[in-house]
């Protein structure tokens, strides 16, 4: 017994005639024949009382009716859902992104061009990204980090030098110090954004470098400028963040004239950041996913792999 039987059982059923339903369902007439005797085969009693050219349904007939007609309902609403499920996923994106929020004017004018698309961003590290991806959560991810794990693409899109941010009231921007060796700031306390464990390992990584373990403080963006505006501490930004107009654009992130900001070169070692792409190997994005995933590409200038 089968769907499909069932829906011939039914217009049968309805149409009280062989050649009537199997015009109706394109089968013939032997055929259907053949179906509704498997039918009543498998259940063991006739479904019908047979006239010369009628067939009228029995009191099992009916029972199986009831059933035909409740189990082809139940297949319309599942299939109804589904269709709805899969409409809500093409117009939904979802995304994980770092912890400085990297692309957000971009992902602004993904929105303000698409309206129709619900837009998703989460703040996550590599490796979180990487297991959101795997378990669907996330369409894909914009990290700073390639992932290490097998099953994923990185789509490589740019390195970004970075500078550190100190307030107007710090030793270095008191003294208008422009250039520092990272060694010189062993003794410095580092603010970094408390959900970034991808940011701390790479400044770790940076400061043992410099052959030295910084001391670092995880906090949010706001207690982080009140300290920097006091002189205490700095933080690592990315180089664009302190006047590059396109950049700014792209982040929706500007420092250049702001009170607290005083941009600190770091001469060695290098402290280079990369940003990419992460998504699943072999992953067939959503048409809306796929949309933005061109669009950050396109803004990079590299070639989407799609």
């Amino acid at each position: 017994m089968n769907l499909l039987h069932l829906e011939y059982f039914k217009l049968v059923a309805e149409t009280q005639n062989i050649s009537k339903a199997a015009n109706e369902s394109y089968i013939s007439s032997s055929g259907l024949s053949k179906v509704i005797a498997r039918l009543e085969n498998e259940v063991g009693y006739p479904l019908f009382e047979r006239y010369s050219n009628k067939l009228i349904l029995n009191e099992a007939g009916e029972i199986m009716y009831r059933f035909a007609e409740s189990v082809l309902d139940q297949q319309k609403k599942c299939k109804e859902e589904i269709k709805m499920l899969m409409e809500e996923a093409e117009r939904n994106v979802r995304v994980a992104i770092p912890a400085d929020r990297l692309v957000s004017g971009i992902f602004n004018l993904f929105m303000k061009e698409n309206p129709e698309i619900i837009f998703n961003q989460l703040v996550m590290s590599t490796l979180e990204s990487e297991q959101a991806i795997m378990n669907h959560e996330i369409d894909f991810a914009i990290s700073h980090k390639a992932p290490e794990a097998p099953g994923f693409v990185w789509k490589p899109l740019t390195e970004t030098e970075m500078c550190l941010a100190v307030g107007k009231e710090h030793v270095l921007a008191v003294n208008d110090i422009h250039e520092i060796r990272l060694e010189e700031l062993k003794n410095e306390l580092f603010f970094i954004q408390a959900s970034s464990s991808d940011e701390r390992n790479v400044i770790i990584s940076w400061c043992r470098q410099a052959n030295f373990t910084p001391h670092i403080y995880q906090s949010n963006a706001e207690m982080t400028f009140q300290a920097l505006s006091k002189g205490i501490g700095a933080a690592f930004v990315m180089d664009y963040f302190f006047g590059d107009e396109k950049q700014q654009s792209l982040t929706g992130q500007y420092m250049n004239g702001n009170d607290i900001a005083h941009k600190v070169n770091i001469i060695s070692p290098q402290c280079i950041i990369p940003t990419g792409l992460i998504r699943r190997e072999g992953q067939i994005l959503s048409k809306s996913a796929q949309k933005l995933y061109q669009m950050i590409c396109r803004y990079y200038c590299v070639e989407d792999d799609l």
